[in-house]
This record gives C-alpha cells, structure tokens and sequence, in this order.
C-alpha cells in the first residue's frame, strides 16, 4: 500500500495518480524505481515521493478563451 504524505488531500492525491498513470501508460518514463509494479502503482508511488507536483493553471493574456468559443 502506498502513503498518501502529510499535506495532500485524499483526492488530489488521486487526481495526481490518476494523471501521471494515463502518461505513464502513454510512454513516459518513469521517475522512480518501478520493479514489477503496474504503471497505477508507479504513478501513486511517484506522487507519495513527490516526484510529481501539482501546478497552478494561470491566465496571463485575459484574451485567451478556455473552452469552446
């Protein structure tokens, strides 16, 4: 079982996990030992060691659109 560390709330450490493994499985090495672990497992042993850090999405140009026009 892999610890969710100090400080990281129970869904954005599965938010996190759960997008590091879709790249993981899309091909991208990974950050730490994996053995015989599956990517899913790898991916939430990544984020525990903090490897893997959220970053904030912020708008620098207001006349950029998110979204569908």
């Amino acid at each position: 079982m892999v610890q969710r560390p100090a400080g990281l709330g129970i869904l954005e450490f599965a938010v996190m996990a759960g997008l590091r493994s879709a790249q993981l499985v899309k091909g991208c090495v990974p950050l730490v030992e994996v053995g015989t672990h599956k990517k899913t497992t790898t991916a939430l042993m990544e984020v525990a060691a903090r490897k893997i850090e959220r970053v904030a999405f912020v708008i620098t140009d207001p006349t950029v659109a998110i979204g569908p026009a």
